[in-house]
């Protein structure tokens, strides 16, 4: 939980700050950075919750990211308009701002790996799909990929409109030679979704 306690440090620094007496019409003002620090903080650990196996990492993701861009308004507003009174105060803010910057540049990047291992984890199947030669190989070659696409990719929104496409898909059937073009190019949009191809 070393996120949290850097965010709480911060916070506490923050409010060290503001108990200087050069810094009390700040304190007066209220500025809200505090309480926002806080909800960042425990953002992290509930975020950190969601990264486990069986979490809920999209809704904490959100949660986190959403309180990152609130704590980086915060903190950008605050300096603007304090800046020329409050100096020190506001350079820490500035600080504050570009620590929640660059967290949330990081759980971008975090949120990209997430969504490129869906695909990851649908690659054995995928291949099966594209390899098989015979049409019940590649019928239980394409429910395997179907059922593991929506496994590993149902916390995704942006992933869902590529799940109910192959919900809605029919089981393959008939001539392989027929119908493999059209399921193997749905299952490669799948992938492509994710980011990773």
């Amino acid at each position: 939980m070393a996120k949290v306690d850097e965010w709480r440090k911060k916070r506490d620094d923050f409010v060290k700050i503001l108990k200087e007496p050069k810094n009390l019409g700040l304190r007066v003002a209220g500025t809200g950075i505090p309480e926002s620090i806080l909800k960042v903080g425990d953002a992290e650990m509930d975020y950190a919750k969601g990264r486990q196996p069986g979490g809920a990492f999209m809704e904490s993701w959100n949660d986190l990211y959403n309180n990152l861009n609130h704590l980086i308004e915060v903190c950008k507003s605050t300096s603007d308009k304090h800046k020329k009174l409050f100096t020190s105060a506001c350079k820490f803010v500035d600080t504050v701002r570009e620590d929640a910057t660059k967290r949330r540049s990081e759980i971008a990047r975090e949120l990209d790996e997430v969504r490129h291992a869906v695909a990851a984890k649908c690659e054995v199947s995928f291949n099966r799909l594209k390899n098989a030669n015979e049409m019940q190989e590649f019928s239980q070659a394409w429910h395997a990929f179907a059922a593991e696409f929506e496994s590993h990719g149902h916390e995704f929104p942006a992933l869902q409109p590529y799940i109910a496409k192959l919900k809605g898909q029919k089981p393959p059937a008939g001539e392989l030679s027929l119908v493999k073009g059209q399921y193997v190019k749905l299952a490669q949009t799948c992938q492509t979704a994710t980011g990773i191809r």
